[in-house]
């Protein structure tokens, strides 16, 4: 593979875990407007098929996310090995290293953000879901 063929892929899957990041806050949202104007108040039995294929969704989003990053870092593993066999452009160069941070202790801070604004975005909506008392329910014969 050359530099070009690197690089070109690691744009894609930049692309990619751009249009993943875009599709988990579509959902997010969709659901936080459900929970708002009708989940909230919902009978039980709906609440739990939604919030289940809300987790099947995030779970596949997570696998996504997961496969996402293995490619990247195996994409800049790649352009490593060609470096040390090749001198790299400055685009190369600028693939693999990243100012004081290098470029993979980079690439694991941001995974790290990542897993855990999804599990804090999770747990949120799995207690407003479940636990929060929206206004409006006392009454309504909606369950508790």
């Amino acid at each position: 593979m050359s530099e070009a063929d690197i690089t070109e892929q690691m744009t894609a899957m930049m692309d990619l875990t751009l249009s993943g990041i875009s599709v988990f806050f579509t959902i997010v949202s969709a659901y936080t407007v459900a929970l708002l104007y009708f989940l909230g108040r919902a009978p039980t039995g709906l609440k739990v098929t939604a919030f289940g294929f809300f987790s099947l969704t995030i779970l596949f989003l997570a696998i996504f996310a997961y496969n996402s990053f293995n490619h990247a870092a195996a994409l800049r593993e790649a352009l490593v090995e060609l470096g040390a066999t090749a001198d790299l452009s400055a685009v190369g160069e600028k693939a693999i290293g990243a100012g004081a941070y290098g470029r993979g202790e980079l690439d694991k801070m941001i995974r790290g953000m990542m897993w855990l604004g999804m599990a804090l975005v999770y747990l949120a909506l799995f207690y407003f879901t479940f636990f929060h008392r929206w206004p409006g329910r006392a009454g309504r014969g909606a369950a508790a």
